[in-house]
C-alpha cells in the first residue's frame, strides 16, 4: 500500500477474459487489495489471451520469479488436476520443473484438511507452520493436527514457541504427546520453567560447578575410549587406519599438558 500510494502502480496485475463481459482476475490479488484499501477505482490490468487452465500454469511457473508459499503452489497445483484435469506430467513441463517436485508440493496438502487449508487462507496459520509443522503432523496423526490448529486459532504461537513444541513431539511418547497436543502453550510453559531452573542451578554453581560437570563427562569419556585401545591397536596389520586413531589422542594429549602446565603451581 505504501508503495502504491508513494509511487502508483508501477506493475499490472493480469487477467483472462470470462463470461459475461466480467474478468477473472489471475494474479496480483494483492495489488488488488491495496488499492481497494486506498480507495482507487482504477487499476492497470494485463490481459491474457488464453483459458483459465493455461493462466493457472502461466502464474505458477512465473512464481519462480517472486517467492510463493509452498502450499499456495500446492493448491494451484490441485486445483489444476482436479478442475482442469491436468496430469502431474503435464503441470511439471509447463512450468519448467520436474515431476518428482510436483510431487513434493502436493504431498504437503495430501494429509491436510480442507479446513485446515481454510484458516491458513484466512491468516489464523502462517503458510511455514502448515508445512514444517501442521502437515507432518497430520500425516501421522490428523486428529493431533486438527487439535492443534483449532489452539493455534485462539492462541498463536511464534515460529521459535511451535519449532520447539515440534521439536519435542518428536521425541515424545504417546502418552506425552496427548497431553502435548490438548494444551500446548502449558507444555510450552512447563518447559520454560524448566529451563529457567536449570539456568538457576548453573549460576549457582557457578564456574567451578561447569567445570565439574564437564570434567565428569570427559572422565566418563575416556573411561569407554580406554576400554576399546585392546580392540583398535591390537593388530599390528592395521597400521594404516591406526594412524588417524593415534593422531587425534595425540591432539588431546597436547591438549591436556598444555592444562597441565597452567594449572600445576
Amino acid at each position: 500500500m505504501h508503495s502504491i500510494d508513494q509511487s502508483g502502480q508501477l506493475s499490472p496485475v493480469a487477467a483472462i477474459a470470462g463470461e459475461d463481459n466480467r474478468y477473472i482476475l489471475m494474479d496480483g490479488y494483492l495489488r488488488l487489495a491495496a488499492l481497494r484499501r486506498l480507495a482507487s477505482d482504477t487499476v492497470r490490468v494485463t490481459l491474457w489471451d488464453c483459458d483459465e487452465a493455461s493462466g493457472l500454469l502461466r502464474v505458477l511457473a512465473g512464481a519462480q520469479a517472486h517467492p510463493w508459499a509452498a502450499i499456495e503452489e500446492a493448491r494451484t497445483i490441485r486445483m489444476l488436476m482436479q478442475q482442469f484435469d491436468q496430469s502431474q506430467r503435464a503441470i511439471a513441463k509447463h512450468i519448467g520443473r520436474d515431476v518428482s517436485w510436483v510431487n513434493r508440493r502436493l504431498a504437503l496438502i495430501k494429509s491436510v484438511s480442507d479446513s485446515v487449508l481454510t484458516t491458513i487462507c484466512n491468516g489464523h496459520l502462517s503458510t511455514w507452520s502448515a508445512a514444517r509443522v501442521i502437515a507432518p503432523l497430520a500425516r501421522a496423526n490428523s486428529a493431533h493436527a486438527e487439535t492443534m490448529v483449532r489452539f493455534l486459532e485462539q492462541h498463536p504461537l511464534s515460529t521459535r514457541e511451535l519449532s520447539l513444541w515440534d521439536k519435542h513431539y518428536h521425541k515424545a511418547s504417546h502418552n506425552v504427546r496427548e497431553e502435548m497436543v490438548k494444551d500446548p502453550a502449558l507444555f510450552l510453559s512447563a518447559l520454560h520453567n524448566k529451563e529457567q531452573d536449570k539456568q538457576a542451578i548453573a549460576l549457582a554453581a557457578g564456574p567451578e560447578g561447569v567445570w565439574m560437570k564437564d570434567m565428569n563427562i570427559i572422565k566418563a569419556i575416556l573411561k569407554r575410549q580406554q576400554s576399546a585401545i585392546a580392540m583398535l591397536f591390537s593388530s599390528p596389520h592395521n597400521a594404516s587406519d591406526q594412524q588417524p586413531l593415534r593422531q587425534a589422542f595425540t591432539t588431546i594429549k597436547t591438549l591436556v599438558d598444555a592444562m597441565c602446565k597452567e594449572i600445576t603451581p
